[in-house]
């Protein structure tokens, strides 16, 4: 993840999500407590370094809007943006027994928000 926050979004980027998004969907869907115990101590090493990409992100998909650019009809950032959502959303969702009491909880809820304008902004 640190490389990806570096080098920026290539290809190789969009397999490193994959796969932590398969992985995080797969973690999420078990019901046994101590299950439920590892993801979310699993949630609180990732979510930082997640938390820095999808921000990184949401910064290049704004930066793209203000310039007007064609950059945003890019698949290949579509998919990224798909997958590291759903990835930042799953820890966000089941990767902590109470989010509210993580430092960074309220801004990371806030990052959010500004990703779900972002996107209606888009659609409009």
């Amino acid at each position: 993840l640190q490389a990806l926050r570096q080098k920026g979004f290539s290809e190789a980027a969009l397999a490193v999500i994959l796969v932590l998004h398969q992985v995080l969907k797969e973690q999420s869907s078990k019901r046994l407590m101590t299950a439920r115990r590892e993801f979310h101590q699993l949630g609180a090493l990732l979510v930082e370094p997640l938390g820095g990409v999808w921000a990184l992100k949401l910064e290049h998909m704004k930066q793209l809007q203000s310039q007007g650019s064609d950059g945003l009809a890019d698949d290949r950032l579509w998919r990224l943006s798909r997958h590291l959502d759903g990835s930042f959303l799953l820890l966000l969702a089941q990767g902590f027994a109470h989010l509210h009491e993580n430092p960074s909880g309220p801004q990371m809820i806030q990052l959010v928000k500004e990703q779900v304008e972002l996107l209606l902004a888009l659609l409009r």
